[in-house]
């Protein structure tokens, strides 16, 4: 939250959910396939919401709005495009409590949204 406000943004302004709308059987791995499941619904709330710039946190979320395999420290440094939006990537929330030296990586991520917002 303190990373959101530093970006000039309002709290009230940023919506955050799970990429993931289910959760898969106990043991079953996490991967793409199980987003294309839930895709359609998290399409709908990008819709209702005009979101034009999304921040995927985490390896789970930035290799499914990226549609690659690749590493998230591969995938921090790229910009896509996912139903026409802009897609970051950056760290999962959870990883920068437990490790917190990743926290300038994140606020690095979140420095290419701004710009990208034209936020100074």
């Amino acid at each position: 939250e303190k990373m959101i406000v530093a970006m000039k943004l309002r709290p009230e302004s940023v919506y955050l959910t799970s990429l993931f709308k289910c959760r898969p059987p106990s043991g079953q791995r996490i991967d793409n396939e199980l987003h294309r499941h839930c895709e359609e619904h998290l399409k709908q709330q990008f819709r209702l919401l005009q979101a034009t710039h999304i921040v995927a946190m985490g390896e789970h979320a930035a290799r499914a709005l990226a549609r690659s395999e690749s590493p998230l420290h591969t995938l921090r440094r790229q910009t896509f495009e996912w139903e026409g939006r802009q897609v970051f990537c950056t760290h999962h929330p959870r990883d920068l409590l437990t490790q917190p030296t990743k926290k300038k990586e994140a606020w690095e991520d979140l420095q290419s949204v701004m710009r990208s917002l034209g936020t100074p």
